[in-house]
């Protein structure tokens, strides 16, 4: 149940359908590029991908025109990923749908509820983050 209502609240953050829309996993790359320009094993890792799936992501996003790709200029073999301004505009698009969802939550179970709530989850993630083993 709790599953069902996670995947329809995240269904409700991201774009309609349609050649151009972009998936959550999209939003979590482009999140994961930040302000400046950023490897794509960097956004890999981020993110909690491998460095070829990164590369996936970060191609469809440039096809799509939120993310460009430039050479390094302190390596010549690397290239530095960074937004677009379509980009930034996707990313504070869904922040601020976030925002406005877990505002409904914070009014649906209290405030306090609901920082406990946000508290366990970043904690949860935390420990997957040091690699600890998850719980079954």
């Amino acid at each position: 149940m709790l599953m069902g209502v996670l995947l329809a609240a995240q269904r409700s953050l991201t774009s309609p359908g349609g050649p151009a829309a972009l998936r959550t996993s999209h939003y979590r790359v482009l999140e994961a590029v930040g302000r400046g320009g950023v490897r794509v094993s960097d956004i890999g890792e981020r993110v909690g991908v491998t460095t070829q799936a990164a590369g996936q992501f970060v191609s469809a996003l440039v096809e799509s025109g939120h993310l460009v790709q430039v050479p390094d200029p302190s390596d010549g073999r690397a290239r530095l990923v960074s937004r677009t301004a379509a980009g930034t505009r996707a990313v504070r698009l869904v922040r601020r749908r976030i925002a406005a969802l877990e505002a409904t939550w914070a009014d649906q179970v209290g405030p306090q509820r609901y920082a406990t709530f946000r508290s366990v989850l970043r904690d949860l993630n935390d420990r997957d983050r040091e690699g600890r083993p998850k719980p079954v």
